[in-house]
Formats: structure tokens, C-alpha cells, sequence
């Protein structure tokens, strides 16, 4: 087992199936997240769709966070919450920890799953008094500050784009396990099931992401000024909120095409508005493996990325959607013309989306994710190297 960890039996979920045998013995295990609210975390929505579909699978499954709009669903799923507030001062730092001694000791779990650096630091320190395998999942590898991560016995990367850049700034990566972000036939989908359908305009391109200079935001609004330009009546539909929104919304009012900018803003149901698009941008400058790209795609728009980190992935490396450079409107541009001057090539794009989504399911995620765990559990010396 990892250093410290013990051998137990845990509970079984209730309602676990005869399938999930195929998964091998249950597992207890604590996911830590900052919160569980509904605003659009890709972060917070993988942690709480892997902890329903392990709970389904029939392991004993717990999340400590300060709480939000999923409680109801985790505890449909049979999913624990235990509330644990993150705060960055001296003295809230200490109660965190203080909180987590007393989760870990109530629920004895043989992982603990980290999805942030402060949770993969405070478990590290308490595994001393309670003996578990310490997993880390690097969502951002950017913002793993210090290399935190690398305090755990395995670190999950979100796709081989995001293991490499974790590699490069100093991480083992002997120690790294590449799993594959799954959003597809979650839990969280089916709580949104049912959602009323929009009406866009069209030709629409939607793009589904925080207002941030990191999502290439302002590159996609140079690139729709562009194929404006050209003489397509282009519609672009921004589906999400962030500190660049008043000055994307700014650039747009002094444009002749600012009409057909449109704002908005958070959704729950963003895959209401891909559905109803004929394409998808995600113009990133750094994206380790976005769950909005796989919506796209099972909703059967074009897809259109950029070439970085885990977005070529998401595109099954071009098979599924156009590859552009990152930063480069021209060439973004193009490939949007591309697609409204011939339906053809609209309707193929459309069509290729929607093809080998079946490794993209939250079970898949679970399934791998698992492996990891009980690699984490067995000795050190047998882990594969």
C-alpha cells in the first residue's frame, strides 16, 4: 500500500449493481474540492460526476467541500458531503486541516482524491494519523502552485497534453497517470435533462467558457470581425461570464457587426445553445482538457480548437474538429469561412464530431480512475514505473 495506508473493507453504496463486480473490491474514497455550486467549474464538475459514478459502481464515496447546488444530486447518487471551507489565511488554513482530521477519522478512507493544491497538502500532512493512498487530479497545470501535486503518491493528468506540461515543470512523470476528462452520460447531465430548447440566429458559433484572456476570447471576436468582414452574416453567442466580458462587450458596441455579438452569460444547460449552433470555438491559449468540447461535440457542431494543450485530444487530433494555431484570428477565421461557404463541409464537420464519443462517458472516467487508485494502494516497489 501508498506510505501509511491500511487495509479495510468499506460499505459498499447502496443500489450497486451485480455490474460493478467487474470494477473489483469497493473502495472508500474522499474527493476534496473547493465546492459543489453549479457555476460552470470544470473542476468542480468532474470531481462531482466521478464521485457519482464511482458511488454507482458500488464503492463508499464521500466529497468535502464548502458546499452548493449538487448536495441534492451527491446525495440522490449516494454520495456523502461533508462541508470543509477552504480559507487562505494562517488561522483558516489550520481549521481546514482541523476539519479534514475530523472527516478522514470519521469516514476512514482508503484514497483520498485531491482536486486542488491546499487539499493535496493538508491530506498529505494528516496521513500520518490515518493511512490512505493520496491522489492528486492537476486540472490546471498552470495553477498547481509550488508543485503541490507532487506531494501525492500519483498525480492524474487530465489529458497527455496537460501530463507533458506537468513533466516539463519539474513533476516525476513516473508519477503521473494520464486519465481522460468523461462529462458524457454523468450525473450532472441527467440532472439538466428536459431543459427547454433556444432559438439563435443563423449562421451561429457558440463558444462555451469563462470571459478570461486564457480562453482566447478577444482572438474569436477579432475572428468573427473578420468573417464579417467577408460578407457572412455571422452570429457569435459568448455562453459564459468573467472579468473580459465588459470589454469584449466594449469592442463590440464599436463595431459595425456588434449587433450580432451576443452576451449571454452563465447557463446551467449550456449544451441548450450547441445544440442549437452550427459550430463550436474554443480559441485557448492554455486548456488542459475542456469538458465544453465534448459537449459540443455530442450535441454535433463543427468544432473548431486551438492547438494547445489537451484541446487536440478533445478533437480525437483533427478527426473530430479543426485544429487552428492559438492566437492566430487569420487562420480562425478561415476555417469559420470554411464552413459557412460550403454546407457540405459544414454538414461533415458536423457529422465528425459526433464520432468515438463512447471514451468520453463519466463511467470510462471512473473506471480509469480507479485503476489509479489501487495502484496508489499497492506497495511502492510494484507500481509500474
Amino acid at each position: 500500500m501508498g506510505a501509511g495506508a491500511r487495509a479495510i473493507a468499506p460499505r459498499p453504496a447502496a443500489g450497486a449493481t451485480e455490474a460493478a463486480a467487474s470494477w473489483g473490491p469497493p473502495l472508500t474514497v474522499l474527493h476534496v474540492v473547493d465546492h459543489v455550486r453549479n457555476v460552470g467549474n470544470g473542476i468542480v464538475n468532474v470531481a462531482v460526476d466521478l464521485a457519482c459514478a464511482q458511488a454507482a459502481a458500488g464503492h463508499r464515496v464521500a466529497v468535502a467541500s464548502s458546499g452548493g447546488d449538487y448536495e441534492p444530486m451527491l446525495a440522490a447518487n449516494g454520495v456523502q458531503h461533508h462541508g470543509l471551507v477552504r480559507r487562505d489565511s494562517l488561522r483558516g488554513r489550520a481549521r481546514v486541516v482541523a476539519r479534514l482530521h475530523g472527516i478522514l477519522g470519521a469516514l476512514r478512507p482508503d484514497v483520498v482524491n485531491a482536486h486542488r493544491p491546499y487539499a493535496v497538502a493538508a491530506a498529505r500532512l494528516l496521513r500520518p494519523w490515518h493511512g490512505f493512498a493520496l491522489v492528486a487530479t492537476d486540472h490546471n497545470e498552470f495553477d498547481a502552485k509550488g508543485r503541490v501535486v507532487s506531494l501525492a503518491d500519483l498525480v492524474i493528468a487530465v489529458s497527455e497534453g496537460a501530463a507533458a506540461s506537468l513533466t516539463a515543470s519539474g513533476v516525476d512523470r513516473r508519477r503521473i497517470r494520464v486519465v481522460q476528462n468523461g462529462p458524457l452520460s454523468g450525473a450532472r447531465q441527467s440532472l439538466l435533462e428536459g431543459a427547454g430548447e433556444v432559438a439563435l440566429e443563423h449562421p451561429a458559433v457558440v463558444s462555451v467558457a469563462g470571459l478570461v484572456e486564457r480562453k482566447g476570447v478577444h482572438i474569436l471576436l477579432e475572428a468573427f470581425e473578420l468573417v464579417s468582414a467577408r460578407g457572412h452574416e455571422l452570429n457569435l453567442y459568448f455562453v459564459g461570464e468573467g472579468p473580459e466580458r465588459a470589454r469584449l462587450a466594449e469592442r463590440a458596441s464599436r463595431s459595425r457587426f456588434g449587433s450580432r455579438v451576443h452576451f449571454e452569460g452563465f447557463q446551467p444547460d449550456s449544451r441548450r445553445y450547441m445544440r442549437a449552433a452550427d459550430a463550436f470555438v474554443l480559441a485557448s491559449f492554455r486548456d488542459p482538457f475542456p469538458l465544453a468540447a465534448l459537449e459540443a461535440r455530442a450535441s454535433r457542431c463543427a468544432v473548431i480548437v486551438s492547438d494547445v494543450d489537451g484541446l487536440p485530444e478533445a478533437v480525437d487530433g483533427g478527426r473530430a474538429g479543426i485544429i487552428v494555431p492559438a492566437g492566430d484570428a487569420e487562420a480562425l477565421a478561415d476555417a469559420l469561412t470554411s464552413l459557412l461557404d460550403s454546407s457540405d463541409e459544414l454538414a461533415r464537420w458536423r457529422e465528425q464530431s459526433g464520432c468515438g464519443l463512447e471514451r468520453f462517458t463519466a463511467e470510462r472516467m471512473a473506471r480509469d480512475t480507479l485503476t489509479v487508485y489501487r495502484e496508489a494502494l499497492a506497495p511502492a516497489g510494484s507500481r509500474r514505473r
